[in-house]
């Protein structure tokens, strides 16, 4: 009986570990989420938004970091953007974002809502110093042997920073700011440095057009 109600209890415990650990989990959400996210924020509202692909290598480096990071700061909110694409049922090769809101991953931003963000970006790399997609982690078609990416800053993990609705921080080289200790391993202190929201705000005065086309239901 005794070792019936111990084993209960060694149980429930573990359960609610496991619980614990889903909530505090990174949020998934789809580019019309972000949408709203951002277009609902008020004075002093902050929000992180990561921008990631399942085949990217430093997504895949970072990620321990994250989840850690993410546990020991249950008051920041970080939400996570897939850009996977996946083959179109159109033919003739045709990728598509397997999240139908972000649209077609076409390089065009009449269809293309990475696009559009990519050209946000540009306005603020050019004084800030950001790295074009050189970048081993840009955004290519799997069938693109030549290796052109169709944007120019937006390769991930891409962090963007939101404050009262309006970007104050974009990172799209997260190698450059992370040290490591002797065995090569990052350090988190380091990568916690990361998601600090800057004290200068580099800011537009406008809020970026995060409109979409119904037109992009795929």
């Amino acid at each position: 009986m005794k070792k019936g109600f111990l084993l209960s209890i060694i149980l429930l415990a573990s359960f609610v570990s496991c619980a614990n650990e889903n909530d505090l989990a990174l949020k998934t959400i789809t580019y019309k989420e972000y949408i709203n996210k951002v277009s609902n924020e008020v004075e002093n509202d902050r929000d992180i938004f990561i921008f990631t692909t399942s085949t990217c290598t430093h997504c895949q480096k970072i990620r321990p970091l994250l989840n850690k990071y993410v546990a020991l700061n249950p008051d920041v909110n970080i939400f996570e953007l897939s850009l996977d694409v996946k083959i179109s049922t159109f033919g003739d090769n045709t990728y598509i974002f397997k999240d139908s809101s972000m649209g077609y991953f076409t390089g065009d931003a009449k269809d293309d809502c990475i696009k559009s963000l990519d050209n946000r970006i540009a306005l603020y790399a050019n004084a800030n110093n950001l790295e074009n997609n050189s970048s081993t982690n840009a955004l290519y078609s799997p069938i693109d042997i030549e290796g052109n990416s169709k944007y120019m800053y937006v390769y991930t993990p891409l962090i963007i920073f939101y404050e009262s609705g309006l970007e104050v921080n974009i990172i799209n080289n997260v190698e450059s700011l992370l040290t490591y200790d002797k065995k090569n391993k990052i350090e988190y202190d380091s990568f916690a440095k990361i998601f600090e929201f800057p004290t200068e705000k580099n800011q537009w005065d406008k809020p970026f057009d995060l409109t979409y086309s119904t037109a992009f239901t795929l």
